[in-house]
């Protein structure tokens, strides 16, 4: 893919930027900056959005860290919408049960408690549908 090494080290100083640098040893020691980690985020998915299929799963990576950024400084719609997108891509790829789709699908999941907005909240049911956590199924 074009870009490769350009995409990997913004995603890479996103993640600096965040203060999330995976290795739990090393947390604490990211930069706290948020609005350059989103900054970064979003040169990774431009080049991402121009050189990879719209099913990616890089492209469903981008989307999930964007929506962690927004989640983080409490802009639940954007928050919202990406991570919507990043599941919406990950279900057309995996089954359920797969790491990839069960962590964006938490994160999504995570996003919705938050949304003071809402009064009641949506989470997967086993069969990958939504429901509320009383257990009606929607989907």
């Amino acid at each position: 893919m074009p870009g490769t090494k350009v995409v990997s080290s913004y995603n890479n100083l996103s993640l600096i930027y965040k203060g999330d640098l995976g290795d739990r040893r090393q947390r604490g020691f990211g930069l706290g900056r948020l609005e350059k980690a989103l900054e970064f985020q979003l040169k990774a998915l431009n080049i991402r959005e121009q050189v990879l299929d719209k099913n990616h799963p890089d492209l469903a990576q981008s989307y999930n860290n964007i929506a962690m950024i927004y989640k983080a400084v409490k802009d639940y719609e954007p928050a919202e919408t990406y991570g919507e997108k990043a599941v919406a891509i990950l279900q057309r790829l995996f089954p359920n049960g797969h790491p990839n789709l069960e962590t964006a699908k938490r994160n999504l999941e995570g996003i919705w408690k938050r949304c003071p907005s809402d009064d009641i909240f949506f989470v997967f049911s086993a069969e990958g549908g939504l429901r509320t956590p009383e257990g009606h199924n929607f989907r």
